[in-house]
C-alpha cells in the first residue's frame, strides 16, 4: 500500500470538539495496490524534526476509523505548540486497513509541514474569562410535595451560551436524596448530559454542582428530578399532568463563553517567502486579525445559490490592499454523496459585495461532522468590512447543516498598499 498526499494544509483553527488553537487540517489520498481505497482506515501520525531519522517532537496522534471515499480523506491533527517561525517539521504516517483489525503499516517518506503567517496570526485572539451568572430562575415557593415520578421534569430555554455549572432547588431537609439530571430538548427523552445527587443539608435553597455541560442560548433543556427527597414547587399539585413539565422552584447557573476580542498585530517578525498573494517588496508589515465562533446556531440549508452560514459573519477594520483570508469550519449533511461550494464574501462600507472563487467539498457520510478549510486572496478597501462565509449545494440532495457542536474561525492577513 502507498500513500499520496494531494493536499497538506497547516491551518491553525479550532477543531470541532477539541477546542484547540494548535490544530490543523490534514488532507490526503490513500491508494491500495494503485487503486483508490474506499472504507474506514485507522491513521497514526508522528512529527519529526528531520526528513529522515532525527528526533520526534510533540505527541503521537492516532485517529481511528477515518472515512475514505475515492481515496480521499480529511482529518484534524494537533501536536500542540511545537511549531515556531522558520522551523520545518516532517510528518510520518501509519495506516491500518480495514479499521480496527490487523497491524499498522508505516508509509514511505515523510511529509514536510511548517508554520505559516496564518498560523502565527492566531495570537491575535484575546479571550476574557467570564464570571458565573444566574441564567433561568423561578423562585416562588408555595409548598412542598413528595416527588412524583409521573411529574418529574422541568424544561427551560437557556438565555446564555456557555457552561451550565449548577442547579439550585428548594429542598426539604429530611436527609433523603434528590437527583438532578440534565437532558437535551424538552422532556426526559433527549440525550442525557449530566447527573448529580445531593441528599444532605437543611431546608432551603440547595445548589447541585454539575459536571460542565455546554449549553446554547435559545436552545431547550430539561432538568429531570427524582429521588425520595422533597422539593419546593410553584404550582399546586392538583394541576399536575403526567408527562408535562412541572413548575418547580429552580435556578440555573451558567458561566458564559469567554468574551472574544479581535486584536490586530503588527506582524513584523513574519517571513513572507513562498507565501502566495503577498506583493513583492512589502513596505509595511501586514495587520493580522483572528476571529473564532463556537457553538454555531443550528441550520439546515438546501439552497443551490450562495446563502449565508449561521454565525459566519464578522466585521473587521481593514486597510486598503490585499486580504489573505484563512477560514475553517466544521459542518455535516443529512444525506451522503453531496457536495457543497464555499465562498468568502466581503461587503465594504458602501454595501458592495465581493466574492472569492468557490471551493468545493464532498460529504460522503450523512451525519458525520467534517472539518473543512480554505485560504483565499481578495482585494479590500479601507474601513470596516463585513467578512462572511457562504455556501451552496452543487451535487446531491443533502442539506448543509451546522449545530452547537460546530465552530468557525477566520484568520486574516491584511497587506496594506
Amino acid at each position: 500500500m502507498r500513500i499520496v498526499v494531494v493536499a497538506l494544509l497547516c491551518l491553525i483553527s479550532l477543531a470541532a470538539r477539541a477546542q484547540s488553537l494548535t490544530a490543523f487540517t490534514f488532507q490526503g489520498e490513500l491508494k491500495s495496490d494503485g487503486a483508490n481505497y474506499n472504507g474506514a482506515a485507522d491513521l497514526r501520525f508522528r512529527l519529526f524534526d528531520s526528513a529522515s531519522g532525527g528526533s520526534e517532537i510533540g505527541p503521537q496522534v492516532t485517529v481511528p476509523s477515518v472515512p475514505v471515499s475515492g481515496g480521499r480523506f480529511t482529518t484534524m491533527l494537533d501536536f500542540g505548540s511545537v511549531f515556531r517561525a522558520g522551523v520545518q517539521g516532517y510528518i510520518e504516517m501509519d495506516v491500518r486497513t480495514p479499521a480496527g483489525s490487523g497491524s499498522f503499516t508505516t508509509l514511505a517518506g515523510r511529509q514536510a509541514v511548517s508554520s505559516t503567517p496564518l498560523a502565527q496570526g492566531i495570537a491575535g485572539v484575546v479571550l476574557t474569562p467570564s464570571a458565573e451568572v444566574v441564567d433561568q430562575f423561578q423562585t416562588s415557593v408555595s409548598a412542598f410535595v413528595s416527588l412524583n415520578t409521573s411529574v418529574n421534569y422541568q424544561a427551560f430555554v437557556a438565555g446564555v451560551s456557555g457552561t451550565l455549572t449548577g442547579v439550585e432547588l428548594y429542598v426539604l431537609g429530611n436527609g433523603l436524596p434528590v437527583t438532578v439530571q440534565v437532558y437535551e430538548g424538552s422532556g426526559a427523552s433527549g440525550k442525557l448530559l449530566a447527573s448529580v445527587t445531593n441528599g444532605s443539608g437543611p431546608t432551603g435553597a440547595r445548589r447541585f454542582t454539575l459536571p460542565p455541560v455546554q449549553i446554547l442560548a435559545g436552545a431547550t433543556y430539561t432538568l429531570g428530578i427524582s429521588g425520595a427527597g422533597s422539593i419546593g414547587y410553584s404550582q399546586s399539585a392538583s394541576y399536575a399532568i403526567p408527562g408535562v413539565p412541572y413548575n418547580w422552584y429552580f435556578r440555573t447557573f451558567v458561566t458564559p463563553m469567554p468574551a472574544l476580542k479581535v486584536k490586530a498585530l503588527e506582524a513584523d517578525s513574519v517571513k513572507w517567502s513562498n507565501v502566495a498573494g503577498v506583493p513583492a517588496n512589502v513596505a509595511n508589515p501586514p495587520l493580522v486579525f483572528s476571529f473564532v465562533r463556537e457553538s454555531l446556531t443550528p441550520q439546515n440549508s438546501s439552497e443551490t445559490s450562495p446563502s449565508l452560514i449561521s454565525g459566519a459573519s464578522a466585521d473587521f477594520t481593514l486597510q486598503k490592499g490585499v486580504a489573505i483570508i484563512n477560514w475553517s469550519l466544521s459542518c455535516y449533511t443529512n444525506f451522503g454523496s453531496t457536495a457543497f461550494a464555499f465562498r468568502v464574501r466581503v461587503i465594504n462600507q458602501d454595501g458592495i459585495a465581493t466574492y472569492s472563487p468557490l471551493k468545493q467539498f464532498y460529504f460522503n457520510t450523512p451525519g458525520q461532522h467534517q472539518s473543512i478549510s480554505g485560504t483565499v486572496t481578495m482585494n479590500v478597501e479601507a474601513g470596516t468590512q463585513s467578512v462572511a462565509l457562504v455556501q451552496n449545494r452543487t451535487t446531491g440532495v443533502g442539506a448543509f447543516s451546522v449545530d452547537s457542536f460546530d465552530s468557525l474561525s477566520f484568520t486574516i492577513l491584511n497587506v496594506r498598499q
